[in-house]
């Protein structure tokens, strides 16, 4: 009797065995849908410039531009006699830039007589009536194209000059220049995406740009 019952069991587990071996279930499964993520935006090494050509002093006391470009020029001054200058800004960006705001501070302690005026491109970056003081102290200037100032930086822009006739214009009437006046320029670069508008990305680089 014992015998019998062991034999039964051995067959009713090598059906067990048998059926769970031939079992399967539907199914189905996707390819992957992958997101990888980058900085945009990023200014590769020297993407920013802002230089001018060198003032070289002529045999008659006048000025003429070179072909060399510098950081810093020294004039001296002769009444009515006016002096070429020409600071510009160099903006070399990656393809994929999103939209920027490119601004230029001019710091001036000139006296009376020394003149000068901002390209009409350079439009004054405003916090209600006044125009916005930068960090260094001077006035801020926010470059448009067609009437836009939120600007594709994807490709490079050169020679982008910020004096009028690239020149400071020279009274016949000057008699004193004061104490060592200065002509000093800046330039910035700002994302324009995810801010109100040029003067909130301004405020990144000074607090006076602040609402």
């Amino acid at each position: 009797m014992k015998k019998t019952m062991t034999i039964a069991l051995a067959l009713v587990l090598v059906v067990a065995l048998s059926v769970a071996g031939t079992f399967a279930l539907f199914s189905a499964k996707t390819e992957v849908v992958s997101n990888t993520f980058a900085m945009g935006g990023l200014i590769p090494e020297n993407g920013l410039t802002l230089k001018e050509h060198i003032a070289e002093l002529q045999a008659d006391g006048s000025y003429k531009l070179g072909t060399g470009e510098v950081a810093s020029n020294a004039y001296t001054v002769v009444p009515g006699v006016n002096l070429p200058k020409d600071p510009y800004v160099d903006v070399t960006f990656l393809k994929d830039a999103p939209l920027c705001y490119l601004f230029v501070e001019v710091v001036s302690t000139l006296p009376e007589g020394l003149n000068f005026a901002v390209n009409a491109q350079w439009l004054p970056l405003k916090n209600g009536d006044a125009q916005v003081s930068g960090p260094n102290g001077g006035l801020v200037y926010v470059y448009s194209e067609d009437g836009a100032t939120a600007l594709q930086f994807n490709t490079n822009k050169a020679g982008l000059g910020i004096l009028a006739g690239n020149q400071v214009t020279v009274s016949k009437n000057i008699a004193d220049l004061g104490e060592s006046p200065k002509l000093d320029f800046y330039a910035y670069l700002s994302q324009a995406i995810g801010v109100s508008g040029p003067h909130e990305a301004f405020s990144v680089f000074s607090t006076t740009a602040q609402p």
